[in-house]
């Protein structure tokens, strides 16, 4: 419950952090102010922060079977997880590398959307049927 209240938080709070980054995140390639590093950075370090609470909700409820369906084969678990873990390194990457140039972060993050098209493929086995969806 904290860690869902935690993830909620951090969601809601992430439109504010994105106003500063567009208020006064760097304008060009050579802006390396100061206001232009606190804003990538705090707004990549909100997304890292994010994606490690989204991460460790999805741990505990997959751990055992909890919360999801009991048929849900480990592979796809893993996959999620390995796909988490993936978008937690590229905002960590980025929060080191907007100390020293600010506008190549702001272009990993755009690298982590267009990523999500060009996504790996999933597991070979099938995750269960669910009761009316169309196979």
């Amino acid at each position: 419950m904290r860690l869902n209240n935690l993830f909620l938080l951090l969601i809601s709070v992430t439109p504010f952090i994105l106003a500063l980054v567009f208020a006064y995140g760097p304008h060009d390639v050579t802006d390396r102010s100061e206001s232009a590093i606190l804003a990538v950075g705090l707004f990549g370090t909100v997304e890292l922060i994010t994606g490690l609470v989204l991460y460790g909700i999805w741990r505990l409820s997959t751990k055992g079977h909890r919360l999801v369906d009991p048929g849900l084969p480990d592979e796809w678990v893993e996959f999620a997880e390995v796909q988490s873990l993936r978008r937690i390194a590229v905002f960590g990457l980025s929060v080191l590398v907007g100390l020293a140039l600010p506008l190549l972060a702001e272009f990993i993050w755009l690298g982590t959307i267009l990523g999500r098209r060009w996504k790996p493929n999933p597991p070979p086995s099938s995750p269960p049927n669910r009761p009316g969806s169309s196979t």
